[in-house]
């Protein structure tokens, strides 16, 4: 009986240590502690470690811009493509953000652009970060994809009021005839968001 409670103490013991340094590498990763980091993952912490959400340390710093960091992580392991539990990857995080750098080393690390459903395209309309959805663009980012109920990013950024990206979005060729499952278009979206100048730029398109 006593070996099975020594034997149950080193278990919690081994448990409770392992969370411990788990939550040392997150707040370590937070606090943009590349020397730390470097240290708990020469120990064999797992580089690819996610929060209880999905999200991965690499998504964290994508996310916050940490370009350092994110060298670090990407050279010890962490996938550049992974996913969460509400199918975002980092470069979706980074583009939703404005994070052009981060999305720039994650492409360059071979992080997929184009996905099916949403995309990274769709996250940069919907805060209407112009240059991102430029750089997208020019890297073979499909403009008209669509979400899962058929949004197009001109769609997203029209009911967001971000009349930049929408004159981008036209420019890059983006379809302003077409329909989400519901029959709704980027006019109707940015009509029923009070987006005048939008609409009003949307209207003078479709006649072309």
């Amino acid at each position: 009986m006593r070996r099975l409670l020594i034997a149950l103490c080193l278990i919690y013991a081994g448990t409770v240590g392992a969370a411990v340094t788990l939550d040392d590498l997150w707040n370590a990763v937070k606090a943009n502690d590349r020397s730390t980091v470097r240290q708990l993952l020469a120990k064999g912490m797992e580089p690819n470690s996610t929060d209880q959400s999905g999200q991965s340390l690499l998504m964290y710093s994508a996310r916050e811009g940490q370009l350092d960091m994110m060298e670090l992580l990407i050279q010890s392991g962490a996938k550049v493509n992974a996913r969460n539990a509400h199918g975002e990857t980092a470069l979706m995080l980074a583009a939703y953000k404005g994070n052009l750098e981060s999305i720039k080393l994650l492409h360059s690390r071979g992080a997929m652009i184009n996905q099916n459903g949403w995309a990274s395209l769709h996250y940069a309309a919907i805060e209407g970060r112009t240059e991102v959805l430029r750089y997208l663009t020019e890297q073979g980012a499909k403009v008209d994809a669509t979400t899962p109920n058929g949004a197009t990013a001109l769609m997203l950024a029209a009911r967001g009021g971000h009349l930049s990206a929408v004159q981008l979005l036209l420019e890059k060729g983006a379809n302003p005839n077409l329909q989400t499952d519901s029959g709704a278009t980027a006019l109707k979206w940015a009509e029923e968001a009070g987006n005048r100048d939008i609409a009003k730029l949307l209207q003078g398109d479709r006649k072309k």
